[in-house]
């Protein structure tokens, strides 16, 4: 870059001659179009005071058109394509999913469109990759891979347009709740800038983990009041049956059984013990002795698992040795920063999530003020990606206007004039504001790069000027 714009200029002066010549009547800066431009230039030099204030009153008139532009700030990619993960209960088999996926697959199968050579109108799918209990090789920057499970599905999902993209999105999300309601989707453009997996988000984090859900499903209520939100959850996800078995130390110790001895006879029962190998030339294939499937979902079948004592080489029924119950927990314990963390997440339509933030915000604030120490929220999703970027901009922005006036400040030898280059500014935010409400455009992070960059440039040409 720096060789270009040093030797491209010296080139041309040495090797670009140029004839001056005299400007024809009627072309040119002659023509009506430069006639009314400067008729305009001297009419606003004429009537300074007027012009100025005509400006600022400008100005002002469309800083107020602000409200008029959602702030979204990382937008999704304007392109033919989405995402679709499909999130089945903890648990869950990987052949419940890929039946699951068979009935997506005739589902978009329908939606398919065939011979996009010959009809330029077609509209609708034109292909799709689906992804079981894993995902794609991270492959852009708005995609962040999800960990493998079995009760996870995802397809990247490709269609004849943008608009057919958004048509299909909302008619998929309806279909996949109203034929899997155990399903939980999340369907998606991807984002143009940072891995958001949905847009609003808030987590609850706490030392206990009654106290945290007790939180949690507050926040959800709250949060389900709030115009525009859908798909409200948590990444917990839904509470799973454990078998408790308490062990009677004393009864125990009667029957002449060991804790030990407990634990084996449950292992064999429910999870299978490996008793021997069979080997066959280079392959070792593990003998596994387990119950049948049956057998371990009943419950009274567990109570009378039979527990051998080695003491007294007998066996005892385990519900003489303990107490079986059965109880729910969550399918998975989070942590951030040591602390037990619930995310509560919700998707938008219609809406944008820094407005359904500021929305909840101001409840979340009263909330916490009568919760227990050790229990605080933190926002991410969207708006922790825009406060990061902002942070980031906002730390070497100063610098940057420093430098830009000290540097106008000795080229001039003057402060007035570098005051005038800088008011400059000033009319290009006018035509910016207007151009995002005409286009109905939204503010995000690459506006703010557009407008920093545009006020480079009208300095530059203040400075020509």
């Amino acid at each position: 870059m720096g060789l270009a714009l040093t030797m491209t200029p010296l080139l041309c002066t040495l090797f670009l001659k140029v004839e001056p010549r005299k400007a024809e009547a009627g072309s040119g800066y002659e023509g009506r179009f430069y006639q009314l431009y400067r008729r305009s230039l001297r009419t606003v030099l004429t009537f300074r005071k007027a012009s100025i204030a005509i400006v600022l009153l400008a100005f002002f008139a469309s800083m107020q058109l602000w409200s008029l532009v959602p702030a979204i700030f990382f937008p999704a990619q304007d392109r033919a394509f989405f995402m679709a993960q499909l999130n089945l209960p903890p648990g869950t088999s990987i052949d419940t999913t890929r039946e699951m996926s068979a009935e997506v697959d005739r589902f978009l199968e329908e939606l398919r469109v065939e011979g996009l050579a010959d009809d330029e109108d077609a509209d609708g799918v034109t292909s799709w990759t689906t992804f079981i209990g894993e995902t794609p090789v991270p492959f852009t920057l708005g995609y962040s891979p999800a960990p493998s499970l079995g009760g996870y599905c995802e397809l990247m999902v490709h269609t004849t347009s943008v608009e057919a993209a958004e048509r299909i999105m909302e008619r998929m999300n309806r279909w996949s709740l109203e034929t899997f309601p155990d399903v939980e989707p999340f369907i998606r453009s991807l984002s143009s800038g940072p891995p958001v997996t949905k847009p609003v988000q808030i987590r609850i984090s706490g030392p206990d983990t009654d106290a945290v859900f007790e939180i949690v499903d507050r926040v959800k209520a709250e949060l389900g009041d709030v115009a525009g939100t859908y798909n409200i959850a948590d990444d917990w996800g839904s509470r799973v049956k454990k078998l408790v078995v308490s062990i009677d130390e004393e009864r125990a110790r009667r029957a002449g059984v060991t804790n030990q001895e407990v634990a084996l006879a449950m292992q064999t029962f429910l999870s299978g013990l490996e008793t021997t190998r069979y080997r066959e030339e280079d392959e070792s294939i593990p003998v596994i002795v387990r119950s049948v499937a049956v057998d371990r979902r009943d419950l009274d079948r567990v109570r009378n698992l039979a527990v051998f004592s080695s003491s007294r080489r007998q066996s005892v029924p385990l519900s003489q040795v303990a107490d079986i119950t059965l109880a729910f927990e969550p399918s998975a314990v989070l942590r951030r920063d040591r602390y037990r963390t619930v995310t509560v997440s919700a998707e938008v339509d219609g809406t944008t999530a820094i407005d359904v933030v500021n929305e909840l915000q101001p409840w979340l604030d009263a909330q916490q003020a009568g919760w227990d120490v050790g229990y605080r929220y933190e926002l991410g999703g969207e708006m922790e990606s825009s406060v990061k970027a902002n942070a980031s901009i906002g730390a070497k922005l100063p610098i940057a206007g420093l430098v830009i006036i000290l540097l106008l400040v000795s080229q001039f030898n003057s402060i007035r004039k570098p005051i005038i280059v800088l008011s400059t500014i000033v009319l290009a935010m006018i035509g910016v504001v207007i151009g995002l409400v005409v286009m109905d455009s939204s503010f995000g992070f690459m506006t703010l790069l557009g407008i920093i960059s545009l006020a480079g440039i009208v300095i530059n040409n203040a400075i020509v000027l």
